[in-house]
């Protein structure tokens, strides 16, 4: 614990009970509100600290651990009588060693009777002996933008005082004020997730030498000493020179895993005051990864892909968030994706450090490729009658890349409308089990190029001329074709 020696400054007296007993003021009475200009130098304070019922400060504590602690002042006077109803009016801000944002509250508490100091230095308890603080080990109070108020007039204290009794000459705009306590090093942790195995620390150190005037703090109160837990030529950092009190320290470990990691800080008075964290536990986790396996479509147009993905590393905690319905917040895509259609697919991971891992996968289409088939040999016949029904072993060489022979089938006979010759355009279908399908031809002529056959009539004899009978068809008694028509 460190005394700090203060500029002239009007007295801090600070009672952290936040009842006023028996005082007349209202709770929201604020004498800032009334802008006096208070400048009254009467008091000087040389000190504000945290201590026993007896003034004996604070011994160095476990940080988070809560202490019943009472707050004295040291101070000088100028003034030769006794002041009464003794108010003080500011924002109590508390910094938490943990971290936690810090709160600020108003704060008024009158303090009855101050005595005049002139024979030097006194030291008073401002805080009841019966009603202490309770002071978590490491929070740091300030009391900003404080102003003093107090009176002269006799009759007037803490059971009767109002706000209009304070006045310029018997007030002062002190400003911001730290409460000393005890040096209590302490530290945060964040994982660093642009960098394996890197872990960001960021000091919470408070108390022993932070200010050597109120309003007039030590910008690098502190040297710190790091143990980081692991055997290796870097396991160690500092002691360092003179920095902030949230100074922040990055630290690579050599693998994952659970380190025990220790703070020594000492602060910059003469003689100094020292304080070691216990062993903190800080778990280095593994690189946030992922891996993937997929399906593509199996035709072309479908909907059956699939994703399924592997994490490693990172917390162990994760949420996913696939873009294929849009980013989200808070994150709640199922791990893996089902019944998906052609597309490309981004999925981020975060897990519970906050760190993030993305991977982009591409769904293709399938089948998409026709089946392949030659068109069969031509046919040539006489006679329509010959031609042969449809046979889809024509197809002789029907073939597709998926390994399965596709299925050929009749389609349609389509006629050019012709004769002699004819040609029958007959066509088969090839198609694969997506359904990609080509057509083949084959060509089937009908030419009756024979002849037909008959024999010659018997030969008619006649006298005269005119008993030669008219034609008669029906004497070619033995006409005949190849094809089953007749001629």
């Amino acid at each position: 614990m460190k005394n700090i020696y203060l500029t002239t400054v009007t007295l801090l007296l600070l009672l952290f009970s936040t009842t006023n007993t028996y005082s007349q003021l209202l709770p929201a009475d604020d004498l800032r509100d009334y802008e006096l200009g208070c400048n009254s130098n009467n008091y000087t304070v040389f000190e504000a600290f945290l201590a026993d019922e007896n003034g004996v400060e604070l011994a160095p504590c476990m940080a988070g651990v809560p202490v019943n602690a009472w707050l004295w002042v040291k101070y000088e006077s100028n003034a030769n009588s006794t002041v009464s109803a003794f108010t003080v009016f500011a924002d109590l801000v508390t910094n938490y060693q943990d971290g936690s944002p810090s709160t600020s509250t108003f704060y008024q508490e009158c303090v009855d009777v101050l005595s005049s100091s002139n024979s030097g230095v006194n030291q008073v308890r401002i805080t009841p002996l019966l009603d202490p603080i309770t002071w978590n080990c490491g929070d740091e109070f300030i009391l900003s933008n404080t102003t003093l108020g107090w009176v002269t007039a006799g009759g007037i204290d803490c059971n009767n005082v109002i706000i209009t009794d304070f006045n310029k000459a018997q007030c002062d705009n002190v400003g911001d004020i730290l409460v000393n306590a005890p040096l209590v090093a302490n530290f945060i942790y964040d994982v660093d997730c642009s960098s394996d195995f890197t872990i960001d620390f960021t000091s919470t150190t408070t108390g022993g030498l932070v200010s050597n005037t109120i309003d007039d703090l030590i910008t690098n109160p502190y040297i710190y000493t790091w143990d980081w837990g692991h055997l290796d030529p870097n396991s160690t950092t500092g002691p360092t020179v003179p920095m902030p009190s949230d100074a922040i320290f990055s630290h690579t470990f050599p693998s994952a895993g659970t380190y025990f990691v220790t703070l020594t800080v000492r602060d910059t008075d003469t003689p100094f005051a020292e304080n070691t964290t216990i062993p903190i536990e800080v778990i280095v986790y593994p690189p946030l990864s992922i891996t993937e396996t997929h399906i593509n479509l199996t035709c072309g147009g479908g909907n059956d892909g699939s994703i399924d993905i592997t994490i490693t590393g990172g917390s162990g905690v994760y949420t996913y968030d696939w873009d294929n319905d849009g980013l989200e917040d808070p994150d709640d895509d199922p791990q893996d994706l089902n019944n998906l259609p052609a597309s490309v697919y981004t999925v981020i991971v975060t897990d519970a450090n906050g760190c993030t891992a993305q991977k982009t996968i591409v769904i293709t289409s399938g089948d998409t490729t026709p089946p392949t088939a030659s068109n069969p040999n031509g046919i040539n016949v006489q006679c329509i009658g010959e031609i042969p029904d449809p046979n889809i072993l024509v197809v002789t060489d029907a073939n597709d890349d998926s390994g399965v022979t596709p299925i050929v089938e009749w389609v349609s006979d389509s006629s050019n409308g012709l004769t002699c010759p004819e040609t029958i355009t007959r066509t088969y279908s090839v198609t694969d089990g997506c359904n990609n399908q080509i057509l083949v031809t084959q060509t089937i002529t009908i030419n009756d190029d024979t002849d037909p056959t008959a024999s010659n009539p018997q030969p008619i004899n006649v006298q005269c001329i005119g008993d030669v009978p008219v034609q008669n068809i029906s004497v070619v008694t033995d006409p005949a074709d190849n094809c089953p028509i007749n001629p």
